[in-house]
């Protein structure tokens, strides 16, 4: 039964923030295309988000001066600050500037500082600048220019009549990124009262539909912070998210809710502002100075590798074994019998001798041992005194590597419960 959630006192209203919406307009024509994926938006919208600025829209349009020109009357309708990415370069349909100033009803006009460091910048590098490089030093009248040390195109700022924002960075990622944190940021900060915190509560072994039912009433009546539910493959996210102006604040908001929601999921919570299950598992066992060794069956080494990516790993992950078939265990399973059929009771056997076998190999503290058979998953864990085996079905229209994420994802849960218990 679900009770009645009123949060914790303060976490009634909004702060009074300044009406600030954001829309981050990228130009290319690879984008559009396919050629390039567009991680310049993602970027964005994150250090937005962390600076308190709404995101309400992201568009992309090609290299083409009409077309964006449509876009960002579109976007100045609708968004108080627009951001703009690529056609900043030299070539003819590099035409942000020219289609943006239009716009704005400013002038093109040749900035010496800017031309000077890319006199400079070719000079150093002991090439020729050709006449067209000079575009990219014209700069919109009365702009902000912003300084591109990692390229040769500087970005700028229009700060219109209207109140409306204009903001060209360059489209390279390494170019932008450098731009936006150390430039771009700072600016709009103060068109912020407040920052965007969070929180992120993970959960495994527990559907999104279900987990939604038994926190629905936090999630309905929270304004500030909010709750988001998030799914992802073999696990579910729940992320906790409060306006305020500072670090400190934001976990007095937050802190209870998050507190409430682990109350309510129990066990099915695996970490608070964890990365993944296998870091939470691999950070469990060096806190119990315990070792572990696994035996794969049929996932492609998925587990091990999973673990062998967190950094610490080595200090307990003794071995990992991997196989296409249980004849490829012999050395573990020795003259056993293997089972023929997909039947549950002897997978799960074969889990056991599996685990049972890598341990002993091993002098390992946990062996574990891992089978996709056809449509099922068996697990079992042992550690010398006790032995736990679970089995899942899944769908055979399932792709293979989805599968074996959830195998690997199901072991990393099973293993947690084992050293919790």
């Amino acid at each position: 039964m679900i009770n009645s959630w009123e949060g914790p006192a303060g976490c009634e209203g909004l702060f009074s923030l300044k009406k600030t919406s954001c829309e981050i307009i990228c130009v290319g024509t690879e984008i559009l295309l396919g050629d390039i994926v567009n991680t310049n938006a993602q970027y964005i919208a994150a250090g937005l988000a962390k600076l308190g600025i709404d995101v309400y829209y992201q568009t992309v349009v090609g290299d083409n001066a009409e077309r964006f020109g449509r876009a960002l009357e579109i976007a100045k309708g609708r968004a108080d600050v627009i951001i703009t990415t690529g056609g900043l370069g030299p070539t003819y349909d590099d035409l942000t500037k020219e289609t943006v100033a239009e716009s704005f009803g400013r002038k093109l006009m040749m900035n010496e500082r800017c031309l000077n460091d890319l006199t400079c910048f070719f000079a150093h590098n002991h090439r020729t600048m050709t006449v067209n490089n000079k575009k990219q030093a014209m700069m919109p009248e009365g702009s902000i220019v912003l300084d591109n040390p990692q390229g040769t195109a500087p970005g700028c700022i229009i700060e219109g009549e209207d109140g409306k924002i204009a903001i060209m960075m360059p489209g390279p990622p390494r170019e932008m990124k450098p731009m936006f944190d150390n430039l771009v940021a700072p600016y709009l900060k103060k068109y912020s009262d407040s920052m965007l915190f969070s929180r992120v509560i993970r959960v495994i072994g527990l559907g999104e539909s279900t987990m939604e039912e038994r926190v629905l009433d936090i999630m309905e009546s929270m304004t500030n912070p909010t709750v988001a539910p998030y799914a992802k493959s073999g696990e579910c996210i729940l992320r906790v998210t409060a306006k305020a102006h500072d670090e400190a604040e934001a976990h007095r908001l937050m802190d209870p809710v998050v507190e409430e929601i682990r109350s309510r999921l129990g066990d099915y919570v695996y970490g608070v502002d964890v990365d993944s299950i296998e870091r939470h598992v691999v950070g469990l066992l060096n806190g119990l100075g315990r070792t572990i060794a696994l035996a794969e069956v049929g996932t492609g080494g998925m587990a091990v590798e999973r673990l062998s990516e967190v950094a610490g790993s080595a200090e307990v992950l003794k071995l990992g074994m991997t196989s296409g078939s249980l004849s490829g265990m012999d050395c573990l399973i020795g003259k056993r019998e293997r089972p023929e059929g997909p039947t549950h009771d002897a997978l799960q056997d074969a889990a056991i001798s599996l685990a049972s076998g890598i341990e002993e190999l091993t002098r390992a503290d946990l062996g574990v041992g891992l089978i996709k058979g056809a449509g099922t998953i068996c697990i079992a864990v042992v550690d010398g005194t006790k032995v736990k085996t679970e089995t899942y079905d899944y769908p055979s229209s399932r792709d293979a590597e989805y599968v074996d994420l959830i195998a690997s994802s199901r072991a990393f849960d099973m293993i947690r419960r084992f050293l919790n218990h």
